[in-house]
């Protein structure tokens, strides 16, 4: 009886040191990121920003590339973000970013590396975010006019841009490898023609919305 006793106290003891365990283990897959941090990261996969962050604040923390991290946190506050911070390869392995209802701004400088965002998947926008939204994945302003970024890594051979779209910023669609077909749509204007040919070289396929005015296609084939 005592043995047995023993041996539960035991097993006991092990669940309860391996409860702890796991909480650590959560605890430490989070890394808090301030331009007054003075933590040390320590390869957790989930990075989030707490506060609007300046790129030479970022740039000056000890370690500028985080390739552990899978997601991107802009936590309820920040109200501006450098999109830089991923299509530069900060952070090359990402996978998902998670956008707040508080940012109000997302910029950037149009500058890409290679292994920028090339294991993007999805981009979520909080529903009541005032300035942006996505949809499937894809990071638009509020009224989706502007096509801000396709998640490259989506595992997807054909996208259809929506009717609303008039604009696709310069780095939307840049290393996409997975697509074979677009179509544009309705308001898809001529001046981007630039960035659908800088962007879309390697598309197979094209397709228009009949009520576009400005593009159409032919065998698959893009004209003006």
């Amino acid at each position: 009886m005592f043995k047995n006793g023993k041996r539960i106290l035991y097993l006991l003891t092990i669940i309860f040191i391996l409860s702890q365990a796991g909480k650590v283990c959560i605890a430490e897959s989070v890394y808090n990121f301030t331009k007054d941090s003075q933590s040390t990261y320590k390869g957790e996969e989930i990075f989030i920003f707490k506060d609007n962050v300046s790129e030479e604040d970022f740039k000056s923390n000890e370690r500028p590339c985080y390739p552990e991290v899978k997601e991107v946190i802009i936590e309820k506050g920040v109200t501006f973000f450098d999109w830089d911070y991923l299509t530069k390869g900060y952070f090359p392995n990402v996978e998902m970013v998670n956008i707040s209802n508080t940012v109000k701004k997302i910029n950037s400088s149009g500058y890409y590396f290679y292994n920028g965002l090339k294991k993007l998947k999805t981009i979520h926008v909080e529903e009541d975010n005032a300035y942006y939204t996505s949809d499937k994945g894809c990071l638009f302003n509020k009224n989706k006019t502007v096509l801000i970024q396709y998640p490259i890594a989506q595992n997807n051979t054909s996208y259809s841009i929506p009717d609303t779209v008039t604009t696709i910023t310069g780095n939307a669609f840049i290393n996409a490898e997975n697509l074979k077909s677009v179509t544009l749509g309705a308001k898809v204007n001529a001046n981007q023609i630039g960035s659908i040919r800088e962007q879309l070289k390697d598309i197979n396929a094209f397709t228009v919305n009949s009520r576009n005015s400005s593009f159409r296609a032919i065998d698959g084939v893009l004209f003006t």
